[in-house]
């Protein structure tokens, strides 16, 4: 459910307000802890577990910064971090061999 919330949000933004890769690491923050909460198990959640070592080893970042603030520093914009996660998951899914259960 989350990458299906992800790509809904990928082809029409406006979605959720979000403005920035911060924001929407705040946003997907919220929904795992939401699903931890209330012991809800997808695939989605435990598959992006991964990507966090993905942007690390795609920036070769040496740092303790979560991904959202890697890529965030790599952009030049807000909306340009926004496109950068999308591209970067899509990436991360299709390295990994992601397959839509």
């Amino acid at each position: 459910m989350l990458y299906a919330i992800l790509e809904g949000f990928a082809r029409r933004p406006a979605l959720l307000p979000v403005e920035n890769v911060a924001d929407l690491h705040l946003f997907i923050q919220g929904y795992l802890h939401a699903a931890s909460y209330h012991s809800i198990v997808e695939p989605d959640i435990a598959h992006f577990e991964g990507f966090q070592t993905y942007v690390e080893q795609h920036y070769k970042a040496k740092s303790t910064r979560n991904w959202s603030k890697i890529i965030q520093f790599h952009a030049n914009s807000d909306k340009e971090s926004l496109f950068f996660f999308q591209e970067h998951l899509e990436a991360y899914k299709k390295k990994t061999k992601w397959v839509k259960p």
